[in-house]
């Protein structure tokens, strides 16, 4: 799908980190957000996916993509809410995203500034949660 939209996708992984979370349910949350940066990045820009760690904060997932500015961030983990209708899908997908990060208490924070547009997850409790 990247190359079809004529996009180059970069990791900037950090590695020996290691959170203890439910394989399938991290494996959603990374899913939804980068197929969504893929659908909605402007043709030949790059989307970058980071896997870090925050001391203060925990480990911390960011997708960031450039693209049209986001409108109603407030809005995008609600049930069925798309904000570009002509991109097809349901609206669910952040969703069930936001009821996983609930369950397991992960932050969510969205910001889109002059065109970039970040998706940061952030998994506190470092020294107990442990992502191979």
């Amino acid at each position: 799908m990247a190359e079809g939209n004529h996009l180059r996708l970069q990791g900037e992984i950090t590695s020996g980190i290691r959170l203890r979370f439910n394989e399938t349910e991290l494996q959603r949350i990374c899913d939804n957000n980068i197929s969504n940066a893929i659908k909605y990045a402007f043709e030949e820009s790059t989307v970058v996916v980071r896997l870090f760690s925050d001391l203060q904060k925990g480990v911390v997932l960011e997708v960031e993509s450039v693209g049209e500015p986001i409108q109603e961030p407030e809005k995008l983990f609600e049930r069925y809410y798309r904000e570009h209708r002509s991109r097809g899908g349901f609206g669910i997908g952040l969703h069930i995203v936001k009821d996983i990060c609930q369950k397991y208490g992960v932050q969510t924070e969205v910001i889109s500034e002059n065109g970039v547009n970040i998706f940061r997850y952030i998994f506190k409790d470092i020294h107990e949660n442990t992502v191979a």
